[in-house]
């Protein structure tokens, strides 16, 4: 196995670890609001409370496109 392979399973382990650790809290607040679906909201609690990421502007209803992004 080369540096490089090593390298790019390890960035791929971290990113599915990323996205299990969001998802299952997200759904883990949906469930705490009594909802079936996730919902954006969820996700963006998560982001800011466990990562400090603050979102600008809205996210929108059907494309949940948001102005800008910041990670402190």
């Amino acid at each position: 196995m080369t540096y490089e392979s090593f390298s790019f399973q390890m960035l791929l382990q971290i990113a599915d670890d990323f996205i299990d650790n969001v998802v299952t809290a997200s759904c883990q607040l949906a469930k705490h609001r009594k909802a079936n679906t996730v919902d954006v909201k969820d996700v963006q609690l998560h982001l800011g409370n466990y990562l400090s990421f603050i979102f600008h502007g809205v996210f929108m209803a059907t494309g949940h496109n948001f102005t800008s992004m910041e990670f402190i």
